[in-house]
């Protein structure tokens, strides 16, 4: 089973909320949030129990703008900006798991250990999907160029924005991960599949007029052979009788006829 953050659980019921309203206790502000956002596929029961959820208690934190007061009293207030920061630093976090390999040599590693590579020259393994992305995108050192070249980087850079925003985006709705790429410069990722498409687009049309001139020459040939077998010379003995004199000669159906 895949772990979530409970903080993703949360937004939605946040986000029914009206930003305006004041202040509120916890228990109150969480009373309010079941009851303003309830998917009829879930039990009131089982979102009764999640928001008791310690978890939950420390995710409002994160999400709402929160007060101490004194002596023990807990209050918060729905907030979309914090929301949208929340899901910008997951978006971050993503983002820099893979960085490209650092090539200084570091003093406390052991010299007679082989050093590792990949495809991508890419470090960390821990988000393998952003590398199987890279390679899609044209990512690689071979494609793109060096590590160290500005122009590549940039274009690196961005693309890895991109993805982890589409991986987080799989737990959050549309329009909130819209406003958080908002923030972001993507241009030079744009700009990249930009091109990227117009190289698929004409890679695809030489692809096709390349089959459609094999079968449009295949149609051709098997004309021609069907002409050379219609225009193919009759055996010499054919040629012989036909030339043969006949004059004088009974015809067969003198052979044949009835007789007297």
């Amino acid at each position: 089973m895949t772990p979530i953050d409970p903080a993703f659980i949360l937004i939605p019921f946040l986000k029914a909320l009206d930003s305006k309203t004041s202040f509120k206790p916890t228990d109150d502000l969480i009373e309010e949030a079941i009851s303003k956002y309830s998917p009829s596929e879930f039990h009131k029961e089982d979102i009764a129990s999640f928001m008791a959820l310690d978890c939950v208690r420390k995710a409002l934190r994160q999400l709402c703008e929160t007060k101490d007061v004194p002596p023990d009293l807990t209050v918060h207030k729905p907030s979309t900006e914090r929301i949208l920061a929340f899901i910008k630093r997951r978006v971050e976090r993503v983002a820099s798991a893979q960085q490209p390999v650092d090539s200084t040599p570091n003093p406390t590693s052991d010299s007679t250990s082989e050093p590792t590579s990949s495809s991508t020259s890419e470090g960390s393994q821990k988000f393998p999907t952003i590398q199987r992305q890279h390679l899609r995108l044209g990512m690689s050192v071979a494609e793109l160029g060096p590590l160290d070249c500005p122009k590549a980087g940039s274009i690196r850079a961005a693309t890895r924005i991109k993805i982890a925003s589409e991986i987080v985006g799989n737990w959050v709705e549309e329009s909130l991960m819209e406003q958080v790429l908002a923030t972001y410069d993507i241009s030079a990722y744009t700009a990249h599949a930009a091109v990227r498409a117009e190289q698929a687009r004409a890679e695809l049309a030489a692809a096709t007029a390349r089959a459609e001139a094999a079968e449009v020459g295949k149609g051709s040939k098997s004309k021609a052979g069907d002409k050379r077998k219609a225009g193919a010379q009759a055996s010499r003995g054919v040629d012989k009788l036909k030339k043969a004199n006949t004059k004088g000669m009974a015809s067969l159906t003198t052979f044949f006829g009835k007789k007297d």
